[in-house]
């Protein structure tokens, strides 16, 4: 494969992870508040069913549009490992930031977080889901 060809690769293959990034945020987003507003469910409770849900759909859409990778319980189990680790980057990144910006509003210094998880996110899906 030539150089262009694997720069559209990578180029083609993260636009999809960042489009499925996208549906799986806005289901869990409509998912908490479902679980929250109508169900009246405690929102710990709402928050990780919504982000279980979301992981999941995530790594069928990843494995079966973005990779068209099949589908392994091994792989998803790996899958769910990478996110909680993002997770937990994420917020020792925010936690660092907020230490060294201190005049910045909190909400934005969590947008800070963003790229680098999701760059996490990407690499460790990338190898997880490639053929």
């Amino acid at each position: 494969m030539g150089l262009i060809q694997q720069y559209h690769k990578i180029i083609t293959t993260f636009a999809g992870f960042s489009f499925v990034g996208i549906i799986a945020t806005l289901v869990s987003m409509v998912l908490v508040l479902v679980c929250n507003e109508v169900l009246g469910w405690n929102s710990i409770v709402s928050y990780l069913f919504a982000y279980g849900i979301s992981i999941i759909l995530s790594y069928l859409l990843n494995a079966l549009c973005v990779w068209r990778s099949e589908l392994s319980l091994m792989v998803m189990v790996r899958y769910f490992a990478v996110y909680i680790t993002s997770m937990l980057i994420g917020a020792f990144l925010l936690w660092l930031f907020e230490l060294i910006f201190l005049d910045v509003n909190e909400t934005i210094l969590s947008y800070f977080v963003l790229p680098f998880t999701m760059l996490w996110n990407y690499l460790f899906v990338n190898k997880l889901l490639s053929k």
